[in-house]
């Protein structure tokens, strides 16, 4: 498409008018500079800050899951043990909203959203790809939009692997206890 566009082709690509699509080489306002180089400006800061963000809190969450302290706790009852997951779920749940928010604020600053509440509701939608069709932004931010959704994406993927694999590894810290237990009873009976 991008070859098309630089060979002289008009409305090649799209740029939302209404319920057209259009992308002129002859409309400069709405032409591929301001489309892509703020948004992935403005987009590619922001993914870098939220998934750094992501990966030290989810990093964090796993020294503090897996601390000798609350492994004792874990081992006490199957019961503590989920109540222990469920909150670090609920963290890692509040890290989603936490990022959402980093985004509201790009949107309020760069002029993308009127006010706070469409700005997070927004966002909100876009960064768990569910999205929202009540609040519109100014067509030139659209782009910037897409990428919060794939900053979502990875950051809800990396959320996932990270619940996952805590929970593996908890069975596994379980499973050993268990035998451990067993294996101290058979040697006093």
């Amino acid at each position: 498409m991008f070859i098309l566009y630089l060979a002289g082709v008009d409305d090649v690509f799209t740029c939302r008018q209404d319920d057209v699509f259009y992308l002129s080489k002859n409309n400069n306002d709405e032409g591929l500079n301001m489309l892509w180089a703020n948004d992935w400006g403005w987009g590619a800061a922001t993914v870098i800050c939220c998934i750094f963000l992501h990966v030290t809190v989810l990093f964090y969450l796993a020294k503090i899951l897996f601390n000798e302290r609350v492994a004792q706790l874990r081992t006490r009852s199957g019961v503590l043990s989920s109540i222990l997951f469920s909150i670090f779920a609920l963290c890692a749940m509040k890290l989603h909203v936490i990022e959402s928010l980093i985004w509201t604020t790009l949107y309020i600053h760069i002029g993308a959203a009127n006010n706070f509440p469409d700005a997070f509701l927004h966002s909100l939608g876009a960064f768990t790809t569910l999205g929202d069709s009540t609040v519109v932004f100014d067509k030139k931010w659209r782009l910037l939009i897409q990428i919060e959704a794939l900053n979502g994406a990875v950051a809800l993927g990396l959320t996932t692997a990270f619940l996952y694999s805590a929970s593996h590894r908890l069975q596994k810290i379980a499973t050993q206890a268990q035998e451990r237990y067993l294996e101290k009873i058979n040697l006093h009976a």
